[in-house]
């Protein structure tokens, strides 16, 4: 997945392309444009044009809306992208990939249940689909659910090309045992993704969690405070510190944590209570 982008109009990128020589217009130049959906608005206005052809030889179009859908994504439009996914799909009903696409864009609006199904789907479709698991397993932690999340990381960790288990696999690891109240196992995690790389903002945040749950609340805010050093706008250390300094009786610069917690990620509240604090 890429960073989301902005550009020109389609309507200016359409008649762009309809000034073109007819060689560049060929389906073969359309589907190369198509498919470059880094380029939002020149994929978009060629992947557009192919759908309006309908001409013989274009197939089924699934790969030109999951495309189109991309690029949609990529100017911030999910509205559309998820329009043009459920297309893809109801063309081709086993299109792991649009299901896959779909997916990703559920859990970044935070829709986690819908991601959570969408990603059944890949699996269902393409079961050594590393990704497919990494992401489920995210978005089932969100939700609380952190025995499969931790089983669903497991999977994508042995399915990955990559052998080496990484800080930010121990990091979630130890987020999740914190969540099933696993604090000493939780911890262990910690150090040890720590150990790999020191300054990991999501190892600090998780370790922050593990204090928070056992009531050190000294030390749960110098972890705070040091992926916050890392990541000044991480929404789970502005909070937890925030629940921390409010228990420590510094009741205004908790609630100030707290606030901006919320203004980065609305839901914060309910997933820390999800975590058992509150």
């Amino acid at each position: 997945m890429t960073i989301w982008a902005k550009g020109a109009p389609l309507m200016a990128l359409a008649l762009l392309l309809a000034t073109m020589p007819a060689l560049a217009q060929s389906r073969a130049d359309l589907a190369m444009r198509c498919a470059d959906y880094l380029k939002p608005d020149v994929s978009i206005a060629a992947c557009s044009a192919m759908i309006q052809a309908r001409g013989p030889g274009d197939g089924d179009l699934s790969e030109v809306y999951k495309n189109r859908a991309s690029a949609y994504r990529n100017r911030r439009e999910p509205d559309k992208a998820l329009k043009d996914l459920d297309e893809a799909i109801r063309i081709k009903p086993d299109y792991a990939d649009a299901y896959d696409a779909r997916g990703y864009i559920f859990f970044e609006l935070r829709q986690n249940e819908r991601a959570v199904q969408a990603y059944d789907q890949v699996i269902r479709l393409d079961p050594k689909n590393a990704g497919a698991f990494d992401i489920r397993s995210r978005a089932l932690s969100r939700l609380g659910q952190f025995e499969r999340a931790m089983q669903d990381h497991d999977q994508a960790i042995k399915l990955s090309v990559f052998s080496k288990i990484t800080a930010d696999d121990q990091a979630r690891r130890c987020w999740n045992r914190a969540g099933l109240g696993q604090l000493d196992a939780a911890l262990r995690d910690c150090t040890e993704a720590l150990r790999l790389e020191r300054d990991n903002a999501a190892a600090l945040d998780s370790r922050g969690l593990v204090n928070l749950k056992a009531n050190r609340h000294t030390l749960a805010i110098a972890d705070y405070d040091a992926a916050l050093g890392v990541e000044p706008r991480r929404a789970t250390a502005l909070y937890g510190r925030g629940i921390a300094r409010q228990r420590q009786g510094d009741a205004a610069r908790g609630a100030d944590d707290i606030e901006a917690a919320k203004a980065i990620q609305p839901d914060i509240a309910e997933e820390f209570a999800r975590l058992g604090v509150r």
